[in-house]
């Protein structure tokens, strides 16, 4: 995954990674948390997606576990509308929401032969950078892992979900380590398959992730500890005791994974997933979208604008910077990955609401256009 990493590091370099630096700064603490939840492989839905939720510890958890649960009391699939309160709450400045978008038909992984190459190359890598013993302990995953892919029930999806989780999360908090340099880091997945996967296997992931970012980029991660929350510490249908700030990304996640960005339309039956599309997603300084397109070749990554007028794209962030970041994007990673969200438009067939929100990508390559001719 070792291009996957590379794309978004190129993906995040300017603006984005401009924004999460400000809000870091802005912070003023050296203790974070991540939520993270997933909405994933759902034939219902348009897109799987990743959603990561930063929240800087400047208070006591269970003061943080509280505003959350005030703010969203259920889950987006238990609610028929969302509150006002819950919409502040995902629009304030105090928080930084990371979407990871991906298609729901994915090629990579495909087969059981792919997650078993993967598997042995992971060994092969492990094996290659263990002179000091420091990847005993995963290779003696890794090899039980082999073992487990032998059986023909082996789920090569669930792997390829639970590398990407620990691919995602690790630059996440790679970014953090290289802005704020904090004293610790506290990772608090979703309850589900992915956290159970192979005995945690994911947590182990994103530990020699981080170890292995850092290193190659020579950032000094040794003051910051990483603290993960485990799934199997909760009871059979028993509530989690971090489940209200997991809540937070979730109505992100569910509203990102019905909206159809190519048609640009959601279901029938979507409407608090546009409640939250048109309220909360658009012109958010503390929000971004990542387009993740994973093949047997490699991994596109590149950002996805929602704005309700071109001013506000053109304004969100440095001139100069935004424009060379999206010329990336528009030359390398394909027209497909640029997405910007323009002017006014139905999104909605059949019901009775409106966005400002409208794909017009040949407006976008106009906007380049100008944008180059500019210098």
């Amino acid at each position: 995954m070792d291009n996957a990493a590379d794309s978004l590091k190129s993906s995040f370099s300017m603006n984005v990674e401009r924004r999460f630096r400000e809000f870091l700064e802005r912070a003023d603490t050296h203790r974070f948390m991540i939520s993270t939840d997933f909405a994933l492989s759902d034939p219902e839905r348009f897109n799987d997606v990743f959603a990561f939720t930063v929240f800087p510890m400047k208070s006591e958890l269970p003061d943080m576990f509280d505003e959350a649960k005030r703010a969203a009391p259920r889950d987006l699939k238990k609610v028929q509308s969302v509150s006002p309160k819950m919409v502040d709450y995902l629009r304030s400045a105090e928080r930084f929401h990371f979407l990871f978008v991906l298609p729901v038909k994915r090629h990579q992984f495909s087969t059981l032969a792919n997650a078993r190459e993967s598997i042995e190359q992971t060994i092969a890598h492990l094996t290659a950078r263990n002179e000091n013993g420091w990847y005993d302990e995963a290779l003696v995953s890794w090899k039980a892992l082999r073992q487990e892919a032998k059986s023909a029930n082996f789920r090569p999806r669930l792997l390829m979900d639970v590398i990407l989780t620990a691919l995602f999360t690790s630059f996440l908090t790679f970014l953090l380590i290289k802005h704020a340099r904090p004293d610790g880091v506290v990772w608090l997945p979703d309850r589900d398959a992915i956290g159970k996967f192979h005995k945690g296997l994911v947590s182990d992931l994103w530990m020699q992730n981080v170890a292995g970012l850092c290193d190659d980029l020579r950032y000094d991660r040794a003051r910051t500890t990483q603290g993960y929350g485990y799934v199997d510490d909760f009871a059979p249908g028993a509530e989690g005791w971090f489940d209200d700030v997991v809540r937070v990304p979730d109505y992100l996640a569910g509203a990102m994974a019905r909206w159809d960005i190519k048609e640009n339309r959601v279901s029938d039956t979507s409407r608090k997933q546009l409640q939250l599309i048109e309220k909360v997603l658009p012109d958010h300084d503390q929000l971004a979208i990542a387009l993740v397109r994973p093949s047997l070749w490699g991994t596109s990554v590149s950002q996805f604008v929602v704005s309700r007028s071109l001013d506000s794209i053109r304004l969100s962030g440095r001139a100069s910077d935004l424009a060379s970041e999206l010329k990336y994007h528009a030359a390398i990673t394909s027209i497909e990955a640029s997405h910007t969200m323009l002017t006014r438009q139905r999104i909605l067939r059949g019901c009775t609401s409106y966005t400002d929100l409208f794909y017009c990508e040949r407006q976008f390559r106009g906007v380049l256009r100008s944008w180059r001719a500019a210098g």
